[in-house]
């Protein structure tokens, strides 16, 4: 690429060379000659520059990971990041390793096929990962990427399984785990609905048992098409509200299953709202 271009300049300041010569002794001439070799010069040093910037390397790919630091056993979760490469040496592969607290790995999977120059959003499903079936205990997500110079990066995060509690897993129940905000201090997340007579007398809410922060289980007796809600305290003021601004009541959920799955309910916010 140098020598073209340093040919390319001696051809030009030939032809400049062969036009402007006869009339050497004007200085307008004169001056036209520096100007040309100026530019000349310029377009030598641009292109050993050129020359210099392809000789940098390119740099190894970019992981960010985009997974949840708990999963609660039997329900699973996604596990997603964004790979990120430059153009000159783009991404080629990737691959999530889910890897338990004795070094073993559980399950892999690599991607090579659709990536492009620059992000790359890359998830790995529930489904196919299997980490739902795992036991509880702590694992580690490590994902490697390699770019088509064999540059390679590898970024780890924790992942932490967590069991659900016994009582939340009786046979023939529906056992409920629930995304919720947690309650003050001294304050329970109740079950309420047709299974218990809407509460109708005291002491008949379903307590929720906490898992960990924000996550609560628990396990009832119910058949399709019954309806329920959650409350804190056996108390309506203090019920699931909405989060449309107007912090009005939550609908009445209804079940639709067998009666003695596994689902999952999320409550956005309790009233009163604050």
């Amino acid at each position: 690429m140098k020598m073209k271009y340093l040919q390319e300049i001696c051809k030009k300041f030939s032809r400049i060379s062969s036009n402007l010569v006869p009339h050497t002794s004007n200085l307008f001439s004169m001056q036209k000659i520096f100007n040309y070799l100026m530019i000349m010069a310029l377009i030598a040093i641009l292109s050993c520059q050129e020359e210099e910037l392809k000789g940098i390397p390119a740099l190894p790919p970019r992981i960010t990971i985009n997974a949840p630091g708990a999963v609660v056993a039997n329900l699973g979760a996604d596990l997603s990041a964004m790979v990120t490469d430059g153009a000159n040496s783009p991404v080629s592969s990737v691959t999530f390793d889910l890897i338990e607290e004795s070094g073993t790995s559980v399950g892999s999977k690599t991607f090579s096929e659709a990536l492009v120059a620059g992000p790359n959003s890359l998830t790995w499903t529930a489904e196919e990962s299997g980490i739902a079936a795992l036991a509880a205990g702590n694992y580690k997500l490590k994902i490697t990427a390699t770019d088509t110079e064999a540059k390679e990066s590898i970024n780890e995060a924790d992942l932490k399984i967590l069991a659900l509690n016994p009582e939340c897993l009786t046979e023939g129940q529906v056992t409920i785990v629930l995304l919720a905000p947690d309650p003050a201090e001294g304050m329970t997340i109740g079950f309420v609905g047709s299974p218990t007579n809407w509460g109708a007398s005291t002491g008949t809410d379903i307590v929720m048992n906490k898992v960990t922060n924000g996550v609560y289980c628990g396990s009832v007796a119910m058949q399709a098409g019954a309806e329920y809600k959650f409350r804190l305290n056996e108390n309506w003021s203090t019920q699931e509200g909405k989060l449309d601004g107007s912090c009005s009541d939550g609908s009445n959920r209804i079940y639709s299953g067998s009666g003695s799955d596994l689902i999952v309910q999320q409550v956005p916010v309790w009233k009163p709202c604050n």
